[in-house]
């Protein structure tokens, strides 16, 4: 996901492609990923990701366990 940049997501995302993300496990890196509109974050954290989306009024679904 390094390489991944705003354009490239939005580039392929108009030839209709989704931007799927994987191992983005560092706050900032997750921020950065939803600020470049991906379509998803595979994360070996997913509290994290949640924390972010809750953080920028993301309506989430129940986590199953809670």
């Amino acid at each position: 996901f390094q390489d991944l940049t705003r354009s490239r997501v939005a580039e392929a995302q108009s030839l209709g492609l989704e931007v799927h993300t994987w191992t983005v496990n560092e706050i900032t890196h997750i921020e950065t990923m939803v600020d470049y509109a991906v379509d998803g974050i595979i994360s070996d954290y997913p509290d994290r990701v949640r924390t972010v989306l809750a953080k920028r009024q993301y309506v989430l679904p129940t986590v199953f366990g809670d």
